[in-house]
């Protein structure tokens, strides 16, 4: 951590104060009155330190020991963070060297992410794909730093995620990807960097090219909880991670029929949530996911795997499934099923895809994901009404023969 240069100590009746100046008048931050000791530690961050070392500092200049030493330690930390959080402080990689300040390590389809951060930062339902696994946290990670941190490491997860309370020391830049008012992605030598122009309480994220890194930047608030915030970003990097390594996510919701996983897809407020819940009614079939599905190929076997995001829906899974097949939904004043030529096919698929498409090669990643799994699994479209109709329809064609693979 380091100082932020808009704020400058000034002496006022004898008193002294850390004063906003700037950008951070601008963003309406706060000054803050100084004692010797704030002083000495605000000095010292003329230069770059880690809090461990400001710890260090203190202890020596007062020779401290004992209790002592841990109540000074403590009440250290307490205040670096106070001055992280008021933007007083450039947090850089204040960074995990083993297990302390792992959360949890999750296993998604195979797989691993292993998040480090306060407990209140994670949502609970991340908890069903826990496991008791603990990797070492990889050597120089932090993305600002530019090193490689990951593949050709051993013992370390698919991802690692770091979130951190403060603001990077360096501002982050790079060739604008996307710009629109929830999301910036812009693209730098070696990693992607994410801004929330609607989310006051996120700074900013940063993605390793390799999907092995993935860092947030975030301002704790008692206004507001940051557990909904950071569950839709680590989303973000999740969905990167998998489709480097083959695995696409459909925005779909499924159910589970004769252990098969069905999905249907269309835009939103075609009625996804409607028709599969038909289906709970009239037939009993389990859910699996409201609103997303992770697929993967097991040899030339399509696979659907649960995902801790499922929007509104609530309803989400832990298990994997082969493939039935997939329906996108169109609503309409009858109800039938209407085969699709392969382009269209290929076409519909690409368009459910959630998973990046920044850059023109990201596209191409989905693309050839589409074009892998149209000739593995039945692809129709099902006309529609919300009734039990159109789901007794879609089961009468199930049952007749739908076309699991060719």
């Amino acid at each position: 951590m380091i100082q932020n240069s808009d704020f400058i100590l000034k002496t006022i009746n004898g008193s002294s104060y850390l004063l906003p100046t700037g950008q951070s008048i601008s963003d309406h931050k706060r000054g803050l009155k100084l004692n010797e000791t704030g002083i000495c530690i605000w000095e010292f961050l003329k230069t770059e330190h880690s809090s461990m070392e400001v710890v260090n500092h203190l202890l020596l200049r007062y020779g401290a020991s004992g209790q002592e030493a841990e109540t000074i330690k403590k009440e250290t930390l307490s205040f670096l963070q106070k001055l992280v959080n008021g933007g007083m402080l450039f947090c850089d990689m204040a960074v995990p060297t083993g297990p302390d300040g792992l959360w949890h390590t999750l296993s998604i389809a195979g797989l691993t992410l292993s998040l480090y951060g306060e407990n209140t930062f994670f949502s609970p339902a991340l908890l069903p794909f826990a496991t008791d696994t603990v990797f070492a946290f990889p050597d120089n990670a932090a993305p600002i730093k530019a090193a490689d941190c990951g593949t050709s490491q051993q013992n370390v997860p698919d991802q690692t995620v770091l979130v951190l309370a403060g603001t990077p020391a360096s501002a982050g830049n790079g060739r604008v990807l996307l710009h629109n008012k929830e999301l910036i992605v812009m693209e730098q030598a070696d990693e992607y960097l994410f801004l929330f122009p609607n989310q006051p309480l996120l700074v900013e994220a940063r993605l390793k090219k390799d999907a092995s890194f993935f860092c947030i930047y975030c301002i704790p608030s008692e206004k507001g909880s940051l557990q909904d915030v950071l569950f839709h970003v680590l989303r973000l990097g999740f969905l990167y991670l998998a489709q480097q390594r083959g695995i696409t996510v459909l925005h779909s919701a499924s159910l589970l029929y004769k252990n098969k996983a069905y999905l249907f897809s269309g835009p939103s407020g075609t009625g996804k949530s409607t028709h599969t819940r038909l289906w709970q009614e009239a037939f009993g079939t389990p859910l699996l996911n409201g609103d997303l599905n992770l697929l993967s190929f097991s040899e030339n076997t399509p696979v659907i795997h649960g995902i801790p995001w499922c929007g509104t829906s609530g309803i989400s899974t832990t298990s994997s499934y082969p493939l039935g097949g997939i329906v996108f939904l169109k609503q309409d004043s009858s109800d039938f099923v209407e085969e699709l030529p392969p382009d269209e096919q290929i076409l519909s698929l690409t368009n459910r895809m959630i998973t990046p498409s920044w850059t023109p090669a990201l596209f191409e990643k989905n693309l050839s994901v589409a074009e892998k799994l149209a000739p593995l699994t039945s692809l129709c479209r099902l006309h529609c009404t919300p009734t039990n109709h159109a789901a007794e329809v879609m089961k009468e064609y199930v049952d007749g023969g739908i076309r699991e693979n060719k």
